[in-house]
C-alpha cells in the first residue's frame, strides 16, 4: 500500500488533521502550514519501515518524557494496525523531533558544528543560507519559522547520513526538477552553500529534500496576492452576516470583501474600484469588473465559480507584469535560429561569447554557468533547457534565445531550444518571475509545443506572451 493511502485514513477529516491534531488525549495542535511538510515526512518514514531502511539517529538526547514523543509513539501504533511495519525507535524520535519545530533545537546535539569552517553553529548555518537566498533572488524567508526549524533539522540528518554512509532515495526528484525550477534552483544554491562550509558534496536526491522545505516556504511567503470584492446582496443582515463570514472563511488568503451593498450603483463600484463583484442577484452591467453569481448559502458550485475567477485574475495580473518586466529582455540580437552546436557546452560558450561581445557579460559569467550547469543540467522534459550562472551577474540583463538546427543530448533530455539568463542585480525580482512563467509553461504542454515550432523572433514573442 502506498504511504499516502495509509496517510489517507488519517486526514479523512479535511485539511483539520484532526486525528493528528487531538490525538487521543494529547488535544495537540498542529499549525496548518507545517502540515505539507509533515505528510511528507510521514510517507518518507513509512516507506523506510516498509522496506526495513532505517536511519539511526545520534540527536535526541531527552525526548521519551516529552508530549511529541508520546504522539509520535502512538501515532506510528496506529500505523502499524493498519500495513505491517516494524516501528523503529529512530523513526519515532525523528518525527517528535519534527513536531516539535523550533523547539527540538534545544533537546539536539548539534552535528554541524563540528564540520562548519567558520565554527557555525546550524542556526547560524541557516541563518546564512536565508541571507544568502535574499541576496541573490530577492526571496525573504527570514521571519519563516517552520523554514528555520525544518532546514535546522534536516541538516542535521544529512550531516548524520553523510557520517555513516547513508544514502536515500526521493522519489518527488523529477517532479520538483519538472515542475518546480525555481525551487530546485533554491535548493542548488543552498547545495552550494554547504559545500563551501562544510565540505560535503550534496547530491540531487538530497537537493530534492532540501527543496520540499523551500518549495512549502516559498509557496507561504508568495502566496496569491489579494484582491478586492464588493459584495452586493439584500437587506437581511442575519443572512448576510452569515455570507460574509463564510466568504472570509473560504477566500481569505485571495481576496477580502472590502464592502457590502444592498444595490447595483456603478458610481459607488467605479469609486470603490473592485477587482470582482459577488452578488447574490442577477446583475448586468458596463463595468469591466469580473462578477460572479452565488446563492446566500455558497455552493460548491460557488467556491468553484469564485476560484475560477481568481485564478483568471492572477493569470492577467501575471502576464500585464511578464509582459513589463521579460519581454524587453529577449531582443532580436540575442535570438538566433538554427544554431549548429552539437554539446551543451559548446551551446553555452557560443551564446555567452556571443553576449560578452555585445558587452552585456565576460568570460567570468561564462564560467559561472558552465560550472552551475555540471551541479545538474539545466534541461527540461519539453525539449528545452535554461542555463544560467550561480551568483556572478552580468553588466546588462538579457534573455538569450537559440533554436538548435538539430536537438542535442543535454542532461536527461533531447533539447531543441535555449533560453540562457543572465540577470544583474536590478532585475534579481524578474528572476523569481521568469521562473514562476517557466513553471506554468511546463504545466501548459500545448502552449510549450507551440512556442518551441516559433520560425522567427516575432512568432516567438507573440507565442511566449499569449
Amino acid at each position: 500500500m502506498h504511504f499516502f493511502l495509509i496517510l489517507g485514513n488519517f486526514l479523512v477529516q479535511g485539511r483539520k488533521l484532526q486525528r493528528i491534531k487531538n490525538l487521543f488525549q494529547y488535544n495537540y495542535r498542529i499549525r496548518e502550514m507545517a502540515i505539507p511538510m509533515l505528510m511528507i515526512h510521514i510517507g518518507v518514514a513509512i516507506e523506510r519501515m516498509l522496506h526495513h531502511n532505517y536511519i539511526k539517529t545520534s540527536r535526541g538526547t531527552d525526548l521519551e518524557n516529552t508530549k511529541e514523543y508520546q504522539i509520535a509513539k502512538e501515532f506510528f501504533n496506529r500505523v502499524s494496525k493498519i500495513v505491517r511495519i516494524d516501528i523503529n525507535e529512530n523513526e519515532v524520535e525523528l518525527l517528535a523531533l519534527l513536531l516539535m519545530g523550533k523547539n527540538s533545537m534545544n533537546l539536539q546535539n548539534d552535528l554541524v558544528s563540528a564540520y562548519s569552517k567558520h565554527g557555525y553553529n546550524v542556526n547560524e548555518l541557516v541563518s546564512q543560507i536565508i541571507e544568502s537566498i535574499k541576496s541573490d533572488y530577492d526571496i525573504d524567508f527570514s521571519k519563516d519559522v517552520d523554514l528555520r526549524s525544518g532546514i535546522a533539522l534536516h541538516l542535521q540528518g544529512l550531516v548524520e547520513r553523510k557520517n555513516k554512509k547513508i544514502h536515500i532515495d526521493n522519489m518527488y526528484l523529477q517532479e520538483l526538477k519538472k515542475k518546480y525550477p525555481l525551487v530546485f534552483e533554491l535548493s542548488i544554491r543552498v547545495g552550494e552553500i554547504l559545500n563551501e562550509e562544510l565540505g560535503i558534496d550534496i547530491s540531487e536526491n538530497e537537493l530534492g529534500f532540501l527543496a520540499l522545505h523551500l518549495g512549502a516556504a516559498y509557496e507561504r511567503t508568495h502566496n496569491h496576492q489579494h484582491y478586492k470584492a464588493i459584495m452586493i446582496y439584500p437587506v437581511d443582515q442575519a443572512f448576510g452576516d452569515i455570507l460574509l463570514k463564510k466568504v472570509d472563511f473560504l477566500f481569505n488568503e485571495r481576496m477580502d470583501v472590502i464592502q457590502s451593498v444592498s444595490y447595483f450603483e456603478e458610481k459607488t463600484i467605479k469609486e470603490l474600484d473592485p477587482d470582482l463583484i459577488l452578488t447574490t442577484s442577477p446583475l448586468q452591467h458596463n463595468l469591466d469588473i469580473p462578477t460572479v453569481q452565488i446563492s446566500v448559502f455558497i455552493t460548491t458550485e460557488d467556491e468553484s465559480r469564485i476560484f475560477q475567477t481568481l485564478n483568471a485574475l492572477d493569470k492577467k495580473r501575471f502576464q500585464n507584469e511578464f509582459k513589463a518586466q521579460i519581454i524587453d529582455l529577449i531582443e532580436p540580437e540575442t535570438f538566433h535560429l538554427n544554431l549548429k552546436t552539437e554539446t551543451p557546452e559548446e551551446t553555452i560558450e557560443y551564446m555567452c561569447d556571443h553576449l560578452k561581445k555585445l558587452g552585456y557579460s565576460d568570460d567570468a559569467f561564462k564560467k559561472s554557468v558552465l560550472q552551475r550547469e555540471k551541479m545538474a543540467s539545466t534541461s527540461f522534459v519539453y525539449s528545452f533547457a535554461v542555463p544560467h550562472s550561480l551568483n556572478v551577474a552580468s553588466f546588462r540583463s538579457s534573455i538569450s534565445v537559440a533554436f538548435l538546427e538539430k536537438p542535442i543530448k543535454w542532461g536527461e533530455f533531447e533539447v531543441k531550444m535555449v533560453m540562457l539568463l543572465a540577470i544583474n542585480e536590478v532585475y534579481k525580482d524578474t528572476l523569481v518571475m521568469f521562473f514562476d512563467w517557466l513553471s506554468s509553461m511546463i504545466n501548459n504542454a500545448n502552449h510549450f509545443v507551440a512556442l518551441l515550432e516559433s520560425q522567427s523572433y516575432e512568432e516567438f514573442i507573440s507565442k511566449i506572451i499569449e
